[in-house]
């Protein structure tokens, strides 16, 4: 091993112990709150008594499960968790509201008329046109339609959810692949079915929960070409990654983590082969992005340019005090400033830039405006236990109008809507709190794993810059947390193996 290689897992480790550490005891003391029915109204306060009794009863299980379960396999856990989260996820299908909001519903409605000839939404001016980034999960809803020839949103409900068990399914094999250890693979398939903002975010339908499909077998089969080699599973790996940069361009950080994991590998090892799968994981999803805009842009006899990135990233760092959503989060800039300049690609960015740079130059003069303005932004970000899942559903009764006491319960604010808020807000401790025995305790002990899972760290440490700086909503950062979930299940299973020596170490001695 070079000492490059031996400084930057050193690094890797510890610094993910510095940033679970502060996402910990920052979500131990902040949380974010979505207030459903609004346009993106969240508040931060204290937390309540109530999490602190979710969380405590959540660590109690988590710490127990492999105890309590050790005569299930995991394929058996897997299997009975798959029914639970599947009745569950279909009552919610069914018995609430069909109807698409917001850009899910736009790209939704584009699918159909697009597969039916009518290009509407991608003409000067229109959804489609101002944002062509969306072209990809747009395409791939055209797929999807095309096989199943139903017209209506839920058909993609449907598919989230069988996504979600797929997520899962990749889950526990991750763990395998990392660790080898099936009391850590028995808890993270748990781990990964108590992570409920995935069975609510099936009413979601949109690029987070594709994209996060398409990673989590990326990141897979991308392990299992570094472990067992075979040239099919580095294949495999690249078609996902594609996919899932084709539907999620924000993927892109997913890319550079797993690229960041490859040079490390090149300087332990000196295996330069891996320097064709780093082209490929750039050439394949750019290839396809660019082809993709090229169809559209042939088939509507236009060129279409877009919205400049530039104009996230201002509006990543505006503050509007009047608005009741937090700072950084989404103002509706970029398709304002569009209609102002009148689709004017260089005023537009020309503007764009301004604002950035007075922006940055105001944080720069302003130190203590700045230290306000960022951790409000981080906060409010990652301490959202919920990561907008109810919100992302049919919250908005006048998009969305929901017709019994179920679904009103969930969505608007009842007994039902408490329960689960209440329960995620707990989890969210208990997930950072897995982060930190993981690399406080257990990461030393995972062998050659624990560099390969260096992946995820990566990923969630590139998410949390990225969202610093551009726009931000707490849906944004549930892929960052889910894919760490195989590292946290291992350093509660060493808790676990710990905690159980310590019992039988206590009834010996009395």
């Amino acid at each position: 091993m070079s000492y490059t290689s031996s400084v930057l897992e050193w690094l890797g480790r510890y610094v993910g112990l510095l940033v679970f550490g502060i996402l910990f005891v920052t979500a131990l003391l902040i949380r974010t709150t979505m207030m459903t029915g609004y346009f993106e109204w969240a508040e931060i306060s204290s937390v309540p008594w109530y999490v602190y009794v979710s969380g405590g009863i959540i660590l109690l299980l988590t710490l127990l499960w492999p105890k309590l379960l050790k005569n299930y396999t995991t394929k058996q856990i897997f299997t009975f968790f798959t029914i639970c989260f599947v009745s569950f996820g279909l009552v919610l299908i069914f018995l609430t509201s069909f109807a698409g909001r917001d850009d899910a519903g736009t790209v939704f409605r584009g699918a159909v008329q697009f597969n039916a000839g009518n290009f509407s939404l991608i003409k000067p001016g229109a959804y489609f046109y101002r944002y062509p980034h969306q072209l990809g999960m747009l395409s791939f809803e055209r797929l999807i339609l095309y096989l199943i020839p139903l017209p209506v949103i839920s058909v993609f409900y449907v598919l989230n959810l069988a996504m979600v068990i797929g997520m899962n399914y990749a889950t526990w094999k991750i763990t395998e692949v990392l660790f080898n250890r099936a009391h850590i693979s028995r808890l993270a398939v748990i781990m990964s079915f108590g992570f409920l903002p995935l069975v609510f975010n099936i009413m979601f339908a949109y690029g987070l929960m594709y994209g996060l499909f398409f990673s989590s077998f990326a990141i897979l089969f991308f392990l299992r070409y570094l472990r067992h080699g075979k040239a099919r599973n580095a294949i495999v790996s690249v078609i996902m990654l594609t996919l899932a940069y084709w539907v999620r361009s924000n993927n892109i950080i997913l890319i550079l983590a797993l690229t960041g994991i490859l040079i490390l590998l090149i300087l332990r090892e000196k295996r330069y082969t891996y320097l064709l799968l780093i082209l490929a994981f750039f050439a394949f999803p750019m290839t396809m992005h660019k082809a993709t805009t090229s169809y559209y842009e042939i088939t509507t006899h236009q060129k279409i340019s877009g919205t400049p990135q530039i104009a996230w990233l201002a509006m990543g760092l505006q503050d509007e005090p009047d608005s009741k959503r937090m700072p950084g989060w989404y103002t509706g800039y970029v398709r304002k400033i569009y209609t102002k300049k009148k689709g004017n690609i260089d005023k537009i960015e020309k503007s764009a830039n301004h604002l950035f740079d007075k922006r940055v130059q105001y944080f720069l003069e302003h130190p203590d405006e700045a230290s306000w303005f960022f951790s409000t932004k981080f906060i409010s970000s990652w301490t959202e236990g919920s990561f907008q899942s109810i919100w992302n559903g049919p919250s908005k009764d006048k998009y969305q109008p929901l017709w019994n006491r179920f679904a009103t319960s969930i969505y608007h604010d009842g007994t039902l809507h408490l329960f689960f808020v209440t329960y995620m807000q707990g989890y969210l401790l208990v997930l950072y709190l897995g982060g930190v025995f993981y690399y406080a305790f257990a990461y030393k002990r995972m062998g050659d794993g624990a560099t390969l899972g260096l992946y995820a760290f990566l990923y969630l440490f590139g998410g949390i810059l990225f969202h610093l700086i551009s726009e931000t909503k707490s849906q944004y950062t549930l892929p960052y947390i889910y894919l760490q979930l195989p590292m946290i299940a291992a350093g509660y299973s060493h808790m676990s193996q710990k905690l159980s020596r310590f019992l039988k170490a206590m009834k010996k001695s009395s």
